[in-house]
């Protein structure tokens, strides 16, 4: 949430201290991911710049919820209380994918991440793609008339310890690209996981002390299990908005929902209290809906 007459946010990525959840299905009978489309959620494969993955067979519905990024509680987490767990399947890295962000171009920028592995070979790349995500490509730079495959900027392979650290890549965009995502691409000689938390993405040549895109994030949640629909004929509406506060708010504010048709007519709005304590809030709603 952004207050009014407030400044530009200094870090780009949504949920970047992930206390939100993803949109990861929430019953072994569906296996679509109710949080596609959400500018808050960084798995999500039907984007466009990761879209072609699923067209490609790369990632698939059917992928085991074991092989997927998770966000779980961690006691010791940069910020926050929970951070973000990547299986490294075997013979396979494990990617985390943000949102789409909108960047400048020949804007310089920099990407820093909290990262950790109790695997003793694990590795972390930091990328950032702006064309469409292809892990089939080799990390390769483009020379002459040959274009670049892979990320169009990556990091090395950055040893991991089981100790929290910060990591970084400093990037210049290209002039004629507006959009791009960040790919964290984790790997081992074995199965297991990395850890990552407090990602940001911000303008110029240097990291800067962490901070939430805003003070107040703001997620929303609605699912009618076994219908695969939202909202039932006759049935309140049932939302569950989950915010994260990374501060005391000295003058809390209201959020508003609204809800919209796809040609943009606002059909509903309410008015809900926005919390003021640091940290996690769920608020659970049953709305009368037209």
């Amino acid at each position: 949430m952004q207050s009014k007459g407030s400044a530009e946010p200094k870090n780009l990525l949504p949920n970047a201290s992930f206390e939100l959840d993803f949109g990861h299905p929430k019953h072994d009978w569906v296996h679509l991911n109710p949080g596609q489309g959400l500018s808050t959620n960084w798995t999500d494969m039907l984007t466009p710049l990761t879209m072609k993955l699923v067209a490609t067979g790369q990632v698939s519905e059917m992928t085991p919820l074991e092989e997927l990024p998770t966000i779980e509680e961690v006691a010791d987490a940069p910020d926050g209380s929970r951070a973000v767990s990547i299986p490294m399947p075997k013979g396979k890295p494990g990617h985390l994918t943000s949102p789409v962000i909108p960047l400048k171009p020949g804007q310089s920028y920099t990407l820093s991440v909290y990262a950790r592995s109790d695997v003793p070979s694990a590795q972390l790349r930091l990328c950032v793609w702006t064309r469409p995500v292809d892990w089939r490509q080799e990390f390769a730079e483009g020379c002459f008339d040959q274009p670049p495959t892979g990320p169009d900027m990556y990091s090395e392979a950055l040893p991991l310890t089981n100790q929290w650290q910060r990591y970084k890549l400093t990037f210049t965009m290209a002039s004629y690209f507006h959009q791009g995502l960040v790919d964290l691409v984790a790997t081992a000689e074995t199965e297991g996981s990395i850890w990552v938390d407090a990602a940001q993405l911000e303008e110029g040549p240097k990291a800067t002390a962490f901070e939430t895109r805003y003070p107040v994030e703001v997620g929303i949640d609605a699912d009618k299990p076994f219908s695969g629909m939202l909202h039932l004929m006759g049935e309140p509406l049932e939302i569950d908005v989950s915010s994260y506060t990374n501060r005391q708010q000295d003058e809390p504010g209201d959020l508003k929902l609204s809800i919209e048709t796809f040609e943009g007519k606002v059909v509903f709005t309410k008015d809900i209290p926005c919390p003021n304590e640091e940290g996690r809030s769920e608020n659970k709603l049953a709305l009368d809906f037209p």
